[in-house]
């Protein structure tokens, strides 16, 4: 994001203002406002005009895209009004007025507004914070767990940028899973003594949590707020990467489940010899068992015999 120019913020503090308006904001309103928006210390009213006051603090913290990202998203908030959405968007739709010129765009997502730029094609295009792979290591106290986690957010940089952007999608919900498996076990001390617990109370192994269990976790901590909360939660079905701390390390992806500890022991999948009649399955069996071919509805004891493989027909029995 560029820093706006001076005429634009003029205009954005004329829309917030609303001089005369329905919606028209007075002097003792705009410190809240900013507080509401994130903004820290909050710059104290000094009795000039409001129009212009506004556009100067937008001015001075230009340089500042996260302020002025909070600010104007604020603005578009629907819990900033009393009559929400409808309110909301007719700001947005004045602000987009203007931003269009500095080629910006206000959406929403999830309910929520979020600032984007406009490419090309017209469609707005959202970028990542600034400094994020430091960030990320500063977050992390793990250094490997670190370089991981830069690690895939480089992979899902390059998936987006050479559009595959369903690989992006799944980079990205492997980045989130990662970096909360990766905090929530460094620095939470309750899932440090009693480890990660479901909706049924029930103690989950650290390899086997899932992006919802985190999301709610840090949720119930306070960690990320509701909306975020909501907006990541549908991700929960696409498939993920297991977190950096699983297993496997940066030298290789952990073990993946067996298929036996899906489909339980002694049961795995029917398979059928080429040139086998469909009618005429052969059922494997556990280690001490046999190959044995038997016609639908055998009893499973039927498919037992001694320990041993062997295949069983009519004429005769080969092992």
């Amino acid at each position: 994001m560029q820093p706006l120019d001076d005429r634009t913020a003029e205009k954005i503090a004329d829309i917030v203002v609303d001089m005369g308006g329905p919606y028209e904001r007075k002097s003792y309103e705009l410190g809240p406002l900013l507080a509401r928006a994130g903004w820290s210390p909050v710059p104290e009213y000094d009795g000039s005009p409001r129009v212009q006051w506004l556009a100067e603090q937008l001015i001075e913290n230009r340089a500042d895209p996260t302020r002025i990202e909070r600010f104007l998203c604020r603005i578009c908030d629907p819990r900033e009004y009393d009559d929400g959405k409808a309110v909301a968007e007719e700001f947005r739709d004045a602000l987009n007025g203007v931003l269009d010129a500095e080629g910006l765009v206000i959406s929403t997502v999830g309910g929520r507004p979020v600032l984007g730029e406009l490419g090309a094609d017209g469609a707005a295009h959202y970028s990542e914070p600034d400094g994020l792979e430091e960030r990320l290591r500063h977050l992390v106290l793990d250094e490997i767990a670190a370089e991981m986690l830069v690690n895939r957010l480089t992979e899902a940089r390059l998936c987006m940028r050479n559009g595959a952007h369903t690989l992006a999608v799944i980079g990205l919900g492997s980045l989130v899973e990662g970096v909360l498996h990766a905090v929530l076990t460094e620095r939470d001390e309750k899932v440090q003594q009693d480890g990660f617990v479901n909706e049924h109370g029930k103690t989950v192994p650290a390899d086997r949590v899932g992006l919802a269990l985190l999301l709610d976790t840090a949720r119930e901590n306070g960690w990320i707020q509701f909306d975020a909360h909501r907006f990541l939660g549908p991700g929960e079905g696409v498939p993920q990467l297991h977190p950096p701390s699983a297993g496997g390390g940066l030298a290789g992806p952990p073990r993946p489940r067996h298929r036996d500890d899906v489909l339980g022991p002694n049961r795995r999948p029917v398979q059928r010899r080429r040139g086998t009649p469909r009618h005429r399955t052969l059922t494997p069996r556990a280690p001490g068992g046999v190959w044995h071919r038997t016609p639908p509805g055998a009893s499973a004891r039927a498919r037992l015999k001694r320990p041993c493989w062997t295949e069983v027909t009519k004429s005769r029995t080969s092992t």
